[in-house]
């Protein structure tokens, strides 16, 4: 049975969270970072056949150019749901790149405008979740980019334990016209003493969607109390520096 695939696109945005006294970290007795890549044929199900009547769908993204799309098998300690396909770089005659370059494409199934959906499509799996520590801050940080819909927009969501936190959005560009992925960024503090990550794609226009790949968390500190009684030392000789000479 042919099975249609509707693809999307592409966006420019990276946020940051509210914790602007953070630093990265530098040594501190803290978990260490997180990092998954989806380069992995283990994440590769089977081929999806796209549309042979459609105009727009081809087997092309903005950042690799010629691209192969499958479905996705859970791996790794990640979950994926319905809407959530698997993208590999490929080669002008369809076979595979090498080295193998794999991505999440986070599909919505092909819907247009406003999606119904408010879980994450790719979660780091509940059963594994990332340990944490409560009252530490981390950055969270995914590359992404656009799949075939050149123009088509689209609205990438990452989810905290199960809460939508941070939003991105973007327009998918041309076959193979992006030279990097951007990056999606947030820092946010842990409450408890383990994390799911989680992304989705709460918007699409003409049926653009986000892939998405190399997902760390680091873990970042405050600023010792010394740096600041430090700064404002210096401000204030700088200050008294600065203060005119009176009569």
């Amino acid at each position: 049975m042919t099975q249609e695939f509707r693809s999307k696109g592409l966006i420019s945005l990276a946020l940051t969270g509210s914790l602007a006294l953070f630093a990265p970290l530098a040594g501190a007795n803290v978990v260490p970072p997180y990092a998954q890549s989806f380069n992995d044929a283990a994440f590769q199900g089977g081929t999806l056949v796209l549309s042979a009547t459609s105009t727009v769908d081809s087997g092309t993204s903005d950042l690799f150019g010629a691209t192969n799309y499958y479905t996705i098998n859970n791996a790794n300690g990640w979950t994926f749901g319905n809407g959530a396909f698997y993208a590999v770089q490929a080669n002008a005659d369809g076979t595979n790149a090498a080295p193998y370059n794999g991505a999440i494409l986070l599909n919505e199934g092909g819907v247009s405008g406003p999606s119904s959906t408010t879980a994450p499509l790719a979660t780091q799996d509940y059963s594994t979740p990332l340990t944490t520590v409560a009252g530490q801050g981390y950055t969270v940080q995914t590359h992404y980019f656009g799949d075939n819909r050149p123009g088509g927009s689209y609205v990438l969501d990452l989810y905290l334990n199960g809460a939508r936190s941070a939003s991105a959005s973007g327009t998918d560009g041309a076959s193979g016209s992006l030279a990097s992925p951007y990056t999606f960024s947030y820092t946010f503090q842990a409450n408890t003493t383990s994390t799911v990550v989680g992304y989705g794609q709460s918007q699409s226009v003409n049926q653009a969607s986000a892939i998405i790949d190399d997902i760390s968390v680091t873990p970042v500190v405050p600023l010792p109390a010394t740096a600041w009684l430090l700064a404002s030392g210096v401000l204030g000789l700088l200050g008294l520096v600065g203060r005119p000479k009176t009569a």
